[in-house]
């Protein structure tokens, strides 16, 4: 991202690659675009989960804390079989706009995780993670059904204090273990008929 930035900025095509002052390599624009591609769904045109991976451990290799939201569209396999995989993919795109419309680009970070399920990695502490979260789910249920396709998202929300020390200092393996927390809460909110599950 930084390369990118710095491409933008000063209107250029390469950058050398340094290690300890010595160039290494040249990074074209060509190849960053071929790169930065690989971090977007093409259904939805949101980023997909090796973005959000990336981002999240950079965040947490900074000092920050996040909090990690994963939506799961309920009944999604009765969508497709009830109006057919183009209303499915109608259904993807518009829970994708939802979230890119009602989160902050600097403080939320959004992606298509697979299948049906969204994620978001959040700089917000649990509560107001809580709070976005709700919101989400009562746009996609609005939304949805003014499109004419009422479906409706269980949610899990993982975050608060992780230290590296549970995954020998690996921000990565933390990531992974908030997000498979969030999916485990989702699937509890889902069995209890709730919104929301903390994990």
């Amino acid at each position: 991202w930084e390369a990118k930035e710095l491409m933008e900025k000063y209107k250029i095509e390469r950058i050398p690659v340094v290690d300890n002052g010595i160039v290494i390599g040249i990074l074209t624009k060509s190849q960053l675009i071929k790169k930065i591609g690989q971090l977007h769904d093409p259904l939805t045109g949101i980023h997909n989960a090796n973005y959000i991976y990336q981002v999240a451990s950079s965040i947490l290799s900074e000092g920050f804390e996040i909090s990690v939201v994963l939506l799961d569209i309920n009944n999604f396999g009765e969508v497709n079989k009830q109006w057919g995989h183009v209303y499915g993919d109608k259904c993807l795109k518009i829970i994708a706009k939802i979230l890119e419309d009602n989160t902050v680009r600097e403080r939320d970070y959004v992606c298509r995780y697979g299948g049906d399920e969204f994620v978001i990695v959040t700089l917000n502490d649990i509560n107001n993670a809580k709070q976005l979260t709700l919101n989400l789910i009562e746009c996609i249920a609005t939304e949805s059904s003014k499109a004419g396709i009422p479906i409706t998202v269980s949610a899990g929300i993982c975050g608060g204090r992780r230290r590296y020390s549970r995954d020998n200092g690996d921000p990565y393996k933390v990531v992974e273990n908030l997000i498979n927390k969030a999916s485990l809460a989702s699937t509890k909110a889902k069995k209890a008929k709730m919104k929301y599950a903390i994990g």
